[in-house]
C-alpha cells in the first residue's frame, strides 16, 4: 500500500498546490486525511511537504558551476526573501505547479509579458563597478516522468474511462494508446536571469528532481530546448534581407498606387489603344483591372464550372483541419474531450481530415489533363519546356513573397511564450532552405528544416504536373486504347508503390499521431511518407484519367439517364467519399488488430477512391441528365471569385494561424463553439489577405507573363504564332486548383 501511495503521490506532485515553504494549513487535533488505508495526521512527514517548486529549486541548486548565472540566481533568491519587486516579479511570472493534467492540460505558460520586461540595475557587490544590469529570460521547461517499475506491455482493452477508485497513475500512463494525451510530459514556464543559458537551467533542476524522484520511485527527466528560451536582449535584429524585402514590397505598393491612379485617367477606347508597351506593363498593377479579373463570372463548361465550388469548399476544410492541428499541438485546457471523440465514429471525418488533400490532387490532375489535351488538338504539339516554365512563373512569385516573409520579417512582428519555438525557428528554416522550396524540391531535400509545413503540397503537385506532361505526350501520339492502357498501367504502379512500402516496412496507413503531436516536423510518418511524391501519385493520376475521359466525351452524343445520374452521383460523390474516409476509423482504434495486408490495401487505395469521388462530380454533371439542381447549387455567382483566391489563401492562411499560436498567452478551450469561431475568423482573415496578395502579386505577375508571351509570339511567323498563343495563353487563362 505504501508503494501505491507513492505512485499517487507522484501524480499529485504535479496536481497539488501544496508546498510547505509557501503554503500552510492550521491543523487542529481533529484534522485528518485518509489515503487508501493510511491515515495522514498532523506532524507526519509526507511527499507533499517536499514538492520541488521550479523557481526556488533553480535558484538554490548546488549543481551549477561558478559563473554569472549562479551569482545572479543567488542574488535573486536573496532579493526574493527581502520582497524586492524585480525578484518577486520574476518568481510570480513562473509556473509553480501544473494543474488539470487529468483533463490533458500539460502546458503551463506562466506570465510571459511580466517576465519578458523585467529589467533592473542592481547595486554591485564588486567595488569596481557601481551597478549591475539584470534582465530576464523566459523558458518553457520540459518535465518527463515515469514510474521506475513501469512496464510498457498492456494486454487489456484500451479505453478512455478512468476508475474513480483506482490508481491515479492509470490516468497518466499512455499504454501505447496513440489517442491519449501524453500526460507524463509537462511543460512549465520558468523566469530566470538572462545570464542563465538553457543548459544552466537544466543542470540546476535535474539533480533536485532526481533526488525527489528517487525518494518517490519515479524517474523525472528535465529538458530545456534552446528554442523554448528567449530574452529581450537576444531578439534578432532587422537584417539587410528584411530591409530589402520591405523595400521590394514597398516598391510594388507604389507601382499599384501609380498604376491605379493612371488607370483612372483612361476613359475612352482610343486612350486604351494608344498606350505604349511600358504603359501596358504598368497597368498590369492596376487595382481596378485586377479586381475585375477576380470578380468577373464566366461559366462556360457545365462540368468544369463546378470546380470553383469544390475548390472553395475544400479550402474551407483545409482551414478547419489546420486549425484543429493547432489545438493538438498547443496549450489546451480540456484535451480529454478530444480523446473522447475517437470513440465517436462520425468524428473520423475530422481525424482523417488530411484526406481532403487528395481531392485537390484529383481535381488538379483532371484540369491539367483537359487543358493539355485541348491544346494538343489545336496546335498538334505539347511544349514540355514551355508549359513547365509557364507553370513555374505562374505560381512562384506569390509563393516567393510568402517564403521571404517567413525568412526575414515574420519573426519581428510579435512575441509570446511559443514565438521562439514556432515563428523564429520557422524563419531560420526558411532563410536556410528557401531555394529548395522555390525549386519545388523541399519534400525530398530539406524536411529536417521544414519551411511552411503545407509547402510540401506544392512540390508534389509540381512533380506530378511534369509527370503528367510526359504521360500525355505519349497518350496523344497513341491510339486511345493504348493511351488509356498506359495511363491505367502507371496508375496501377502508383498504387503498388505505397502498398509495398506499407507492407514491407509496417508503415501506418494514414496520419494518426495528432493527439500526441507537438509538431509535424517530429512525426516520422509525415516526414518520411506523407509528403513524398511517390506516395501521393495515385490521386493525381486518377484525376488525369478522368480528365482524359472528360475531354474525349465532348465529341460524344450519348448522355447518362436521369435515374442513373442520380444513383451514380450518390454512389460516387457521396458514398465513396464518405466510406473512403470513414473506413479510417478502424485504424484510429488501437484495440483493432487489422492484418498487415488489410493495412497495406487501405493505404494504397483510399486516397485514389477519395480523389475519384471529387472528380466524379465534374464527370457526372457533364455527362448526366437530371442534375440541374446539383449544377445550380455548385455554381452560384459568388463562389467563382472566392475560388480564384484559394491559391493565395493556401499560401497565407498558416501565417495567421501561426501568429495566433506564437502570441498565445494562455491555453485555449477545446469546444465546438471555439472551433467554429476560429473557422469564421480564419476564413475572413485568410481571404482578405489573399485578396491583397492576388491584387498586388498574383494578378499583376500573371498579366505580365501574358504580356511577354504575346510579345514573344509576335516575332514568330503567323502560323507558328497562332499555335504558340493557343498553347500558352490558354494555359494561362485556365486556373489550376491548389
Amino acid at each position: 500500500m505504501i508503494g501505491k501511495l507513492c505512485v499517487v503521490g507522484v501524480l499529485l506532485f504535479y496536481l497539488s498546490g501544496c508546498e510547505g515553504q509557501f503554503f500552510s494549513h492550521d491543523w487542529n487535533s481533529t484534522d485528518c486525511l485518509t489515503i487508501g488505508k493510511k491515515k495522514v495526521v498532523p506532524g507526519d512527514d509526507f511527499w507533499f511537504d517536499k514538492v520541488p517548486v521550479p523557481p526556488i529549486v533553480v535558484a538554490t541548486s548546488n549543481s551549477l558551476p561558478e559563473g554569472a548565472c549562479k551569482r545572479q540566481l543567488k542574488r535573486y533568491i536573496e532579493e526574493l526573501g527581502n520582497g524586492t519587486f524585480w525578484a518577486t516579479q520574476m518568481f510570480d511570472s513562473s509556473a509553480k505547479y501544473p494543474y488539470g493534467i487529468i483533463d490533458g492540460q500539460t502546458r503551463h505558460l506562466g506570465s510571459f509579458d511580466q517576465c519578458y520586461r523585467i529589467e533592473a540595475r542592481l547595486p554591485s557587490e564588486n567595488s569596481n563597478s557601481s551597478f549591475v544590469e539584470l534582465r530576464s529570460r523566459y523558458c518553457l521547461v520540459d518535465f518527463k516522468y515515469e514510474r521506475k517499475d513501469n512496464y510498457l506491455s498492456f494486454y487489456e482493452k484500451l479505453d478512455h474511462d478512468f476508475d474513480p477508485n483506482g490508481s491515479a497513475w492509470e490516468a497518466v500512463k499512455e499504454k501505447g494508446d496513440y489517442r491519449r494525451i501524453r500526460r507524463y510530459m509537462l511543460q512549465m514556464a520558468l523566469c530566470v536571469p538572462a545570464a542563465c543559458t538553457p543548459e544552466d537551467i537544466r543542470l540546476a533542476l535535474q539533480e533536485p528532481y532526481d533526488d525527489f524522484g528517487e525518494s518517490n520511485g519515479v524517474a523525472i527527466k528535465v529538458g530545456v530546448d534552446q528554442e523554448n528560451c528567449q530574452t529581450m536582449v537576444e531578439e534578432p535584429e532587422f537584417s539587410t534581407g528584411a530591409y530589402v524585402y520591405c523595400g521590394i514590397v514597398l516598391g510594388i505598393l507604389v507601382l499599384v498606387i501609380i498604376s491605379s491612379l493612371y488607370d483612372g485617367t483612361i476613359i475612352t477606347e482610343e486612350d486604351k489603344r494608344c498606350t505604349s508597351k511600358s504603359t501596358q506593363m504598368l497597368l498590369c498593377f492596376s487595382v481596378k483591372r485586377n479586381l475585375r479579373t477576380i470578380f468577373q463570372t464566366s461559366y462556360q463548361h457545365r462540368g468544369l464550372d463546378t470546380i470553383h465550388m469544390i475548390r472553395f469548399f475544400s479550402m474551407c476544410l483545409v482551414l478547419v483541419g489546420h486549425r484543429m492541428m493547432q489545438y493538438y499541438a498547443n496549450p489546451t485546457v480540456n484535451m480529454r474531450y478530444h480523446e473522447l471523440t475517437f470513440d465517436i465514429p462520425s468524428f473520423v471525418m475530422v481525424h482523417n481530415g488530411p484526406i481532403i488533400v487528395d481531392g485537390f490532387f484529383g481535381i488538379g490532375g483532371l484540369l491539367t489533363c483537359y487543358v493539355i489535351l485541348d491544346q494538343f488538338q489545336k496546335s498538334k504539339n505539347i511544349n514540355f519546356f514551355g508549359l513547365t516554365f509557364i507553370r513555374f512563373l505562374r505560381f512562384t512569385p506569390a509563393y516567393a513573397l510568402v517564403i521571404f516573409f517567413y525568412s526575414y520579417v515574420f519573426q519581428h512582428i510579435g512575441s509570446g511564450p511559443q514565438w521562439q519555438t514556432f515563428i523564429t525557428s520557422a524563419s531560420k528554416n526558411c532563410a536556410a532552405t528557401w531555394w529548395a522550396n522555390l525549386f519545388y524540391l523541399n519534400n525530398y531535400m530539406t524536411m529536417d528544416k521544414l519551411c511552411m509545413f503545407q509547402s510540401w503540397y506544392l512540390a508534389v503537385d509540381f512533380h506530378l504536373y511534369l509527370l503528367t506532361i510526359v504521360l500525355l505526350c505519349v497518350f496523344c501520339k497513341c491510339p486511345r486504347k493504348i493511351g488509356y492502357s498506359i495511363l491505367g498501367g502507371v496508375t496501377v504502379l502508383s498504387i503498388l508503390i505505397p502498398f509495398y512500402i506499407t507492407y514491407a516496412y509496417h508503415v501506418q496507413p494514414l496520419f494518426i499521431g495528432f493527439s500526441y503531436m507537438y509538431s509535424v516536423t517530429k512525426d516520422e510518418y509525415f516526414i518520411n511518407h506523407y509528403v513524398k511524391t511517390h506516395m501521393r501519385m495515385t490521386s493525381y493520376l486518377v484525376g488525369v484519367i478522368c480528365g482524359a475521359i472528360l475531354y474525349d466525351y465532348k465529341d460524344a452524343s450519348w448522355r447518362i439517364s436521369k435515374r442513373w445520374s442520380h444513383c451514380l452521383f450518390i454512389l460516387f460523390a457521396v458514398v465513396m467519399s464518405v466510406k473512403s474516409q470513414s473506413l479510417g476509423h478502424h485504424y484510429y482504434n488501437p484495440n483493432s488488430k487489422p492484418s498487415l495486408l488489410e493495412v497495406a490495401l487501405y493505404a494504397c487505395l483510399h486516397r485514389g477512391f477519395f480523389a475519384l469521388s471529387f472528380c466524379s462530380i465534374v464527370l457526372l454533371i457533364t455527362m448526366g441528365d437530371g442534375l440541374d439542381f446539383h449544377y445550380n447549387f455548385l455554381t452560384p455567382r459568388w463562389v467563382q471569385p472566392l475560388g480564384r483566391l484559394t491559391y493565395s489563401v493556401f499560401l497565407c492562411h498558416n501565417i495567421i494561424q501561426m501568429y495566433q499560436i506564437g502570441t498565445m498567452r494562455s491555453p485555449r478551450t477545446y469546444s465546438i463553439h471555439n472551433i467554429f469561431w476560429d473557422f469564421v475568423s480564419d476564413v475572413v482573415y485568410s481571404f482578405s489577405l489573399a485578396l491583397l496578395i492576388a491584387i498586388g502579386i498574383e494578378g499583376p505577375f500573371r498579366k505580365l507573363e501574358k504580356h511577354f508571351i504575346t510579345q514573344r509570339s509576335s516575332k514568330l511567323p503567323k502560323k507558328a504564332r497562332a499555335s504558340f498563343e493557343e498553347e500558352i495563353i490558354q494555359n494561362f487563362e485556365t486556373r489550376k486548383i491548389d
